[in-house]
């Protein structure tokens, strides 16, 4: 797990007898990241979310044991999203808000420490704004294009640019949009410790993937956007 937890050998001491860390060998002749590198070139494959969820989530893998990889996926579904308008220049911006206390992993301590390194020690939320953008690039959307959205991603009130691909996937009254980027730890000025000396329970790896699944009927200011000017 994630964690500046100090390393008490007691705790460890017999748990993990040699034929489990030799059975765990062979994991560490496979590809490492498959679920990322998937997100890139197909998101069906790896999306997080199904199609009734309004949600954030952050993929990434740690080493485990020096041997092996394992994937980590934390869900977010306490977000709050709102869609601006600019009526003078037919423009329109999207503003996420997202609980850093909010992330499950399904480990506790490593969600607690998700919250702290997210948003320090006031627990700030995470904030996304996106640059303006035209109105009918997200008519691009309805006609099923993939566009791209840059804008600031705001991290214990640090600002840091980034670039998401957007998608409208489903027509109708169920319509949603899914965003998704790479990135790494680094580039968001994010350090997530290591478990153990030198990493050696677990360190994370510097990938990083970012994706978000928004429900159009709980976008706040949408009717501005879809309406007919």
């Amino acid at each position: 797990m994630l964690g500046d937890r100090r390393f008490e050998p007691s705790r460890f001491a017999g748990r993990f007898p040699a034929w489990m860390l030799l059975a765990c060998l062979p994991l560490a002749l496979l590809t490492p990241g498959a679920h990322l590198k998937a997100l890139e070139t197909d998101p069906d494959s790896s999306w997080p979310f199904s199609s009734s969820e309004h949600c954030v989530a952050y993929h990434t893998v740690k080493g485990m044991f020096l041997f092996f990889d394992a994937e980590v996926l934390g869900k977010n579904c306490q977000l709050e999203a709102e869609l601006s308008m600019d009526a003078a220049e037919d423009r329109f911006r999207l503003a996420l808000t997202i609980p850093v206390g909010q992330f499950n992993s399904q480990n506790n301590h490593r969600d607690e420490d998700i919250a702290e390194i997210l948003g320090g020690g006031s627990k700030l939320p995470l904030l996304f704004l996106s640059d303006w953008a035209p109105r009918q690039w997200a008519r691009n959307l309805m006609d099923g294009r993939t566009e791209a959205i840059s804008g600031v991603l705001v991290i214990a009130n640090k600002e840091h640019p980034v670039t998401f691909h957007l998608r409208v996937p489903n027509r109708g009254p169920s319509h949603l949009i899914q965003a998704w980027m790479s990135t790494t730890f680094s580039a968001l000025d994010v350090a997530v410790p290591t478990v153990g000396p030198g990493g050696l329970i677990a360190a994370p790896r510097q990938r990083l993937d970012l994706m978000a699944q928004l429900l159009l009927s709980r976008l706040k200011g949408v009717e501005q956007l879809i309406a007919s000017p």
